[in-house]
Order: structure tokens, then C-alpha cells, then sequence
């Protein structure tokens, strides 16, 4: 819900090409970052539980490899495949020009996905509306709706809309699944959270927070990306090697670490080079459109060139097989059918015998 929000916050006036620019230079810094580190303690710390390879590293470097079946270095890492799905969603919409229209598409997509809940649709389909997280994005997008332009029965209708599909995918999904059975997940408790989670976006988007609102959250939230991307695996590892130690201490270590290095990533990565792979993915998205429009103007130039070549060889073609014609009635009636298999068969030879008997005859 929470990237929903950010996101439409984000694109809010802007094009494709500066939504391009403020995704990468938002998301990219930091996960380079926290990769990396997670890949080397998970070499070295990592023992029979835990593996990476170099290429499974420098896939995951990409961001894509969600895409193309590689694992993930870390298990949180997942996510990263959805959310880019609702980037080119938003890109796409973006690129037609229609984010005056958002809210409309949203209500399609709402439909759409309510209707896949409880009937089977295609693969593919499901790939490209995010299938059962959809409602979370949906939910997310007009919560900022509603957040800029106030309250209205449709959003609201919208919203009751996604909170009803997102539980019903719990009671659907949890059951179903032996791994979260045999951790004792309850699909009463997970829906009561996911509800909690609705009500509070809800009272943020509707300024309802009263006095919780002057407070200044944004120092944590800035610590949440880098602490999502560093936290698990690393975490797994650190608790298994210091099990045998005070169990509190421990806890309390590992999350005062985790905290620690999450603000690290983002007062010596996330600040410095945001604002420089920004301005350069700007220039590298400028570079690549003057290209395409030099590349399509030369393109349109040799097509019209190739076809002012063409239609003055269909002319001269013309020409040749008119004088063939003329001067069939002098040929030998011997070999008259042969003169004019040659005319229909080798037109493009005449063609060329005379353009070389003219260059000579110039000469």
C-alpha cells in the first residue's frame, strides 16, 4: 500500500522519462549497497545454510532477477520482482499520457483483480496485473488519491473493495499453504493485521492522526528501505551463529546492528548518489530518445530514397519493355517468340545492358 502511495506521489506532474530517473536513482543505491554486503557475510558466515554464487550476485545486481529464475540473494528480495511489475504499469500509463485518468484505470484494474480472486485467469494475466497483491497497490494508489483531492464515495467504495479482496486472498492462500500451517500462521490473525494496516492508512490519507501527525517521521521512514533489503538474511546468520549466548541481548544486538548499518547505507550511499545517477540516467534517457529521433529520420530518409530509386527503375523498366515492344516487329519471325521471352523473362538484364551501353556511349 505504502509504494502505491509513494509512487503516485512521485509521478505526480512528472513524464516517463523523470519517473525512470527518480526509480532508479531511489531504488538502486541502497540495494547495491545492502547486495553487496549481504553477499559477502553470506560467503563467509553463510555456511551449510545459507550460499551464493558470483553469478547469482552479479544477476541480482540487475534488479531482474525475479525474471529470468535466478534466486534471490536475499529471501525479502522477492518482493522486488512485484514491485517492478506496478513500475511498468505505472510507465505504461505514463508513456500513453493517461494519468489524468488514473483513478478510472484503477477502478478497471480493482474489477479485474476482484473478478481473478475467485475465478481462475491466465497466467500471463495474472504475471501482468500482479495478481494477488494487485489490491495492496490499488489500495496504496488511492490512498494518495484521496490524500490529495479529499474523500469521495467512490474511493472509498474502491477502497472497501481492495480490503475485502486482500482478505479474502488470506482465507484463500494461508490454509492452503503447508509451510505457513506448520509455523502456526492464522489466517484470523494475518486478516486482523492487514485490517490494521487499512485503518491506518486510511486515518493518514484523511489527516486523522491529530497530534501524531506534527511528529517527525520521516528520519525512521527514510531507514525502512535499506533495513527491508538488509535485514533478513544477514539476520538468520547472525542469530544462528550467536545462538548460545543471553537470547535478549542477542535480539536486541542484531536489531540495533541491523538499524545501524541501514542508516549507514543511507547517509553515505542513498544521499551522495541519488541526486548523481539521477541527473546521469536523465542523460542517458535523453541520449538514447535524440538518438532514436536521429536514427528514425535517417531511417525515413533512405526509405524515401530507396523509394525514389525504385519508381524511377519501375519507370525506366517501362521504358524498356515499350521499345522492346516497338521493335519486336523488325525481329525475325524465327525468333520473335524468343525476343519476347527475353523481354518478359530478363527485363532487368535489358535494364542493365542499356544503362551500361549508355555509360559507354557517354564515355
Amino acid at each position: 500500500m505504502i509504494s502505491g502511495f509513494v509512487i503516485f506521489m512521485s509521478v505526480e506532474g512528472g513524464s516517463l522519462g523523470k519517473f525512470i530517473a527518480s526509480r532508479v536513482s531511489r531504488l538502486y543505491p541502497a540495494y547495491w549497497a545492502c547486495c553487496t554486503v549481504t553477499f559477502v557475510v553470506i560467503l563467509f558466515l553463510g555456511g551449510e545454510y545459507y550460499s551464493a554464487t558470483l553469478f547469482q550476485y552479479l544477476v541480482n545486481m540487475t534488479m531482474l532477477h525475479g525474471f529470468v529464475g535466478v534466486d534471490s540473494i536475499d529471501g525479502v528480495y522477492w518482493t522486488l520482482k512485484v514491485e517492478l511489475k506496478f513500475y511498468g504499469l505505472v510507465g505504461i500509463v505514463l508513456a500513453l499520457r493517461k494519468m489524468h485518468r488514473s483513478e478510472n484505470i484503477l477502478y478497471c484494474w480493482l474489477v479485474i483483480a476482484g473478478i481473478m480472486t475467485f475465478v481462475e485467469a491466465p497466467k500471463l494475466v495474472r504475471f501482468i496485473l500482479i495478481d494477488v497483491y494487485a489490491c495492496y497497490f490499488i489500495a496504496g494508489s488511492l490512498f494518495y488519491l484521496l490524500w490529495r483531492d479529499g474523500s469521495s464515495f467512490k474511493k472509498l467504495a474502491g477502497l472497501c473493495g481492495c480490503w475485502v479482496i486482500a482478505v479474502c486472498e488470506i482465507f484463500f492462500d494461508v490454509p492452503a499453504n503447508e509451510n505457513l500451517k506448520a509455523m502456526g500462521v492464522n489466517e484470523f490473525v494475518v486478516a486482523g493485521i492487514v485490517s490494521l494496516f487499512f485503518v491506518i492508512m486510511y486515518m493518514v490519507a484523511d489527516r486523522k492522526l491529530g497530534s501524531f501527525r506534527k511528529l517527525n517521521w520521516i528520519k525512521l521512514g527514510i531507514l525502512t528501505y535499506p533495513l527491508y533489503l538488509i535485514h533478513q538474511n544477514i539476520g538468520y546468520i547472525l542469530f544462528r551463529k550467536f545462538h548460545e549466548y543471553n537470547e535478549h541481548i542477542v535480539f536486541w544486538g542484531i536489531m540495533g546492528l541491523m538499524l545501524g548499518c541501514s542508516y549507514a547505507v543511507n547517509m553515505w550511499i542513498e544521499r551522495k548518489s541519488a541526486n548523481l545517477l539521477k541527473n546521469r540516467v536523465r542523460a542517458i534517457i535523453s541520449a538514447v530518445i535524440i538518438t532514436s529521433i536521429f536514427f528514425l529520420l535517417g531511417s525515413n530518409t533512405m526509405l524515401t530514397q530507396i523509394n525514389s530509386r525504385k519508381a524511377k527503375s519501375e519507370e525506366a523498366l517501362k521504358r524498356i519493355q515499350s521499345w522492346h515492344n516497338q521493335i519486336s516487329h523488325e525481329v525475325p519471325k524465327d525468333m520473335q517468340d524468343e525476343w519476347q521471352n527475353i523481354g518478359s523473362i530478363y527485363p532487368y538484364q535489358l535494364l542493365r545492358g542499356c544503362s551500361i551501353e549508355s555509360s559507354e556511349s557517354e564515355l
